[in-house]
């Protein structure tokens, strides 16, 4: 199993998990039947609030993707082909929908969009650098509110009683 998050990211933490660890139990990464690490480790080891994994958890469970024994542990769930392949359409269906309000809002008809899937699904290296821009900007907006903040914690440091946590971190375990 294998995690990376980061705060920069504009879905919540959880969510990331959650689509992670969902998308290595259908392609296979995660045996069924093999155990998750406890969320207390995973809370630990990512530097991230135990509330945090435990809801990326419950959402795996009520989604089928795990079950919990009360004192054996948590494990990925024995999926068959076709449930995989009914997981992955409700996955995709979600993710589409809310492409397919984009493209209505912008007056993109169904043929764009379609030829515009096809030719990323052919070239899966053009959609990070697609997204590039808008990750340049969140990392500009984030530099900038981390300089803000450093200004203000130095002229008032009687206010800030916090951990620092890293942009992201990642997690593995065999």
């Amino acid at each position: 199993m294998k995690l990376t998050v980061t705060n920069t990211s504009p879905l919540p933490l959880y969510r990331q998990m959650y689509d992670q660890l969902a998308a290595q139990i259908l392609r296979g990464e995660i045996a069924p039947g093999e155990v998750l690490p406890p969320i207390r480790t995973v809370a630990q080891e990512l530097s991230v609030s135990l509330i945090s994994v435990r809801r990326a958890w419950e959402e795996l469970e009520r989604d089928g993707f795990i079950h919990t024994a009360v004192g054996r542990g948590t494990f990925a769930a024995a999926l068959g082909e076709t449930d995989k392949a009914a997981m992955r359409r409700a996955i995709l269906k979600e993710k589409l929908t809310d492409a397919a309000q984009f493209c209505a809002a912008v007056g993109a008809s169904g043929e764009e969009a379609a030829a515009l899937l096809a030719a990323l699904l052919e070239q899966p290296d053009s959609a990070p650098a697609a997204a590039a821009p808008r990750a340049l900007r969140a990392d500009a907006r984030m530099k900038f509110l981390r300089e803000i903040l450093f200004i203000v914690r130095e002229s008032f440091p009687f206010f800030f009683f916090f951990q620092k946590r890293p942009a992201s971190c990642s997690l593995t375990l065999f």
